[in-house]
C-alpha cells in the first residue's frame, strides 16, 4: 500500500468516518461497493485497507459468515478492535500487497473500498487477489472516477477551463504520482492515478473477468471541513466488480 502511514491522523479519521463511514461514503461510494460485490450473505470476505473497519462491518451487518480486515496503519486497526468490540472480524496489520500467511483459494470476496489508489504494483495486486479467491469468487473495488476532475469543475473547485484542461491532460498517464490529503489539507499522501484501461488490464490480465462497472451519480459531495455538500451529476467515484474465472 502507499508507504505513507495513516496512524498520524487515525483519530481523525476515525471521527469523520465513524461507525458506518461520511455522508459521501454512505450515499455515493458504499453502495457503488456492494453493488459490484453482489450477495454477501454466508461469505467468507477479505476487506483490505479497511481503515477504521467501517466497510467490514457492513459486511458482517448484511450477513457474511467470516469477515477478515487488513490496514496498513496499526492506530486504524486499533481504533477498530477497541472502538466497534462486538463485530467478530480477524483484523490484520499490513500492507495491501502483502498476502503472506493469507490462506489460498479461501475467500468468497475481496473488497477494496477507496483503497487501491495507495497500491504502486496493481498488476501483482490482483495476481495475489485471484490466488486467494475461491473458485467463482469476486472482487470488488471503488476509487476515484476518471472524469473526478469534471467534477471539481462542476462544483467550482476548478474555477477555469485553462486549469481544468491542465490537470485533465495527465489521464492517460500510468502510474502518476498525486501527493496531497484531504484528511489533513497537506502533501503527505501518495496516491496512483490511473485510467480505466489499466484497472481492466489488470484485472482481466490476471483471470478475473469484470461483470459490472458502476458510476453513480454524486448525490453530494461532503466537505471534511466546515460540512458544505454540493451536488453534481458527474460521477466523483467508481466502482469495479469481477469475478475468478
Amino acid at each position: 500500500m502507499s508507504s505513507t502511514s495513516f496512524d498520524k491522523f487515525a483519530v481523525f479519521y476515525d471521527k469523520v468516518m465513524g461507525e458506518s463511514g461520511d455522508y459521501t461514503h454512505k450515499v455515493t461510494i458504499d453502495p457503488a461497493l456492494f453493488k459490484a460485490a453482489g450477495n454477501l450473505k454466508s461469505k467468507v470476505v477479505y476487506d483490505i485497507g479497511c481503515g477504521n473497519g467501517s466497510i467490514s462491518r457492513k459486511e458482517s451487518r448484511r450477513g457474511a459468515k467470516e469477515v477478515w480486515a487488513s490496514d496498513i496503519s496499526p492506530e486504524l486497526i486499533k481504533i477498530a478492535k477497541t472502538k466497534y468490540p462486538i463485530y467478530k472480524i480477524n483484523y490484520l496489520v499490513r500492507d495491501g500487497n502483502n498476502f503472506k500467511e493469507i490462506p489460498r483459494g479461501y475467500f468468497d470476496l475481496i473488497t477494496m473500498n477507496m483503497s487501491v489508489h495507495y497500491i504502486k504494483n496493481i498488476i501483482t495486486l490482483f495476481k495475489n487477489i485471484r490466488k486467494i479467491l475461491k473458485k467463482g469468487g469476486r472482487v470488488a473495488i471503488t476509487t476515484d472516477h476518471p472524469l473526478k476532475y469534471s467534477t471539481h469543475l462542476d462544483e467550482k473547485r476548478i474555477k477555469t477551463l485553462a486549469e481544468f484542461l491542465k490537470r485533465s491532460r495527465s489521464y492517460l498517464d500510468d502510474n502518476e504520482k498525486y501527493v496531497y490529503n484531504n484528511w489533513t489539507k497537506k502533501r503527505d499522501l501518495l496516491i496512483y492515478k490511473r485510467p480505466l484501461s489499466k484497472y481492466i488490464e489488470a484485472l482481466a490480465g490476471n483471470g478475473l473477468f469484470i461483470d459490472i462497472i458502476v458510476e453513480p451519480k454524486t448525490k453530494q459531495l461532503s466537505s471534511y471541513f466546515g460540512g458544505k455538500k454540493i451536488k453534481s451529476e458527474i460521477p466523483a467515484y467508481l466502482g469495479i466488480g469481477a469475478k475468478k474465472i
